[in-house]
């Protein structure tokens, strides 16, 4: 014996409702939030607060790799450390 059963097509909106739905709903959804943004700032605090720590005891050329690698990640690092390293320029 079969049942029919009425069924709609997935949509993009459909789902997208759907989505909303289960992260308004679901409580952990807010605090593994929470902990991700956390974790996120609380992590590059402390890998910051490490590497400056240590600018002063670099080697000049040291400066100058860390400062082109801050470049790739960071226009903002960059314009602020460059000054420190102008002779690589």
């Amino acid at each position: 014996m079969s049942v029919a059963v009425n069924t709609r097509p997935v949509t993009l909106a459909s789902v997208i409702v759907s989505e909303w739905t289960k992260l308004r709903t679901l409580r952990s959804t807010l605090w593994a939030l929470l902990a991700a943004v956390v974790a996120m700032a609380g992590l590059g605090s402390v890998v910051a607060a490490v590497q400056m720590s240590r600018w002063s005891q670099l080697e000049p050329q040291e400066r100058c790799a860390m400062t082109r690698s801050m470049w790739a990640s960071a226009v903002i690092t960059w314009r602020s450390s460059r000054s420190a390293c102008s002779a690589c320029w």
